[in-house]
């Protein structure tokens, strides 16, 4: 099977995955709830990561023979693989700037505090789940197009 097929394939499998998480209300509550907006960067940078990795894919199905080819792709592999890292670190970013939102929004009373901890781990955990999950797609993406390359 062509690795433009498997991206294919993870790519389709991610987009139903989307689907059933938008009809869950998920993209909504990521909008509503992140107050950083780090999990709409993450899934930019993961989407154009992805469609990167499928212009990749394709070079390497039209692989001609010619030396350097694979050193060349690796390294455009790599501009995904820190693609995959930022999704990773932004996800974490916004764990500390739920946590500090959480702890600058506690006041005096209960329905102040209860609403800082709302705020606050929504913020934290969304973008976090957003960035781990961008960052595990992105590397079965980057494993599989390595796996092909081998000898």
């Amino acid at each position: 099977m062509k690795l433009f097929t498997r991206w294919f394939i993870i790519v389709s499998a991610t987009l139903v995955g989307c689907y059933f998480v938008g009809k869950a209300g998920g993209f909504g509550g990521l909008l509503k709830y992140d107050s950083s907006y780090l999990g709409v960067a993450i899934l930019v940078i993961g989407a154009a990561a992805t469609l990167y990795m499928g212009k990749i894919s394709e070079q390497i199905d039209k692989y001609n023979g010619s030396p350097g080819f694979k050193d060349e792709i690796l390294k455009k592999i790599g501009v995904v693989r820190y693609a995959a890292e930022a999704c990773f670190d932004l996800g974490l970013l916004s764990t500390i700037i739920g946590l500090v939102l959480m702890f600058l929004g506690m006041g005096g009373d209960t329905n102040s505090l209860i609403s800082a901890i709302k705020n606050g781990l929504s913020t934290a955990f969304i973008p976090t789940l957003v960035g781990m999950v961008a960052n595990f797609i992105l590397r079965l993406q980057m494993f599989v197009a390595e796996y092909s390359l081998k000898d």
